[in-house]
């Protein structure tokens, strides 16, 4: 019977260690707003969902669902850029000048550069901010507005990509000028769901380990 248990007990050692290993070469933030960030503004409320890794990064924005969130008006039922700021300024070797953007069914592309955005959506800053602009999407209630950005990085970027705390979340808002996102999101360091996956297989090889010693 130990013959079964103990290919059994390496194999979910080894998937549990090699899970946690995958989750954590990234980082990830959740940011819900009922406005634009400050008091008074007149973006709609939602929930901005962010994940990067090595390779790419993708900013989720879902419209509505916010308890006391602004809803949906004719000056504020567009955008227009996003953006996101996750590492500093020339940590990024490169960046596709696409931006792969899906809502309702519906697949497109933006246009990417290394940019901030502000009322004329994507302008130069130096390189510290992953920035997409395109054809204004008339936004829906309920939906989910998808953007991701595929790149490569630094050698430093890449280090300092696991050490991030906090991510920048922009987005523009029309057809009124004014109504812009920017707001800090922290992140949790490491992932929940890594240490978990990472104690999992521990427990695994120490089980493992006793199930050897009493051969």
């Amino acid at each position: 019977m130990r013959k079964f248990i103990l290919p059994g007990l390496l194999v979910i050692a080894l998937s549990s260690l090699f899970a946690g290993g995958a989750l954590a070469d990234g980082i990830s933030s959740t940011l819900t707003l009922t406005n634009c960030g400050a008091s008074g503004s007149a973006c709609p409320g939602a929930t901005y969902n962010f994940t990067a890794s090595a390779t790419s990064a993708t900013l989720a924005i879902t419209i509505g669902g916010v308890p006391g969130g602004n809803p949906l008006t004719s000056n504020n039922d567009t955008l227009t850029a996003v953006d996101l700021g996750f590492l500093p300024q020339n940590q990024f070797a490169s960046l596709s000048p696409t931006v792969n953007v899906s809502f309702n069914g519906t697949t497109g592309t933006w246009a990417g550069s290394l940019d901030s955005l502000n009322n004329g959506n994507c302008t130069t800053n130096g390189g510290a901010f992953a920035c997409a602009t395109g054809a204004p999407i008339a936004l829906l209630d309920g939906n989910t507005y998808t953007f991701t950005w595929n790149y490569t990085l630094t050698s430093q970027g890449a280090a300092n990509l696991l050490t991030d705390t906090s991510v920048h979340i922009g987005a523009n808002y029309g057809s009124a000028n004014g109504l812009i996102v920017s707001e800090t999101s922290p992140v949790p360091t490491p992932e929940p769901s890594s240490l978990m996956l990472l104690g999992a297989g521990t427990l695994a090889l120490v089980v493992l380990a006793g199930v050897k010693g009493a051969k």
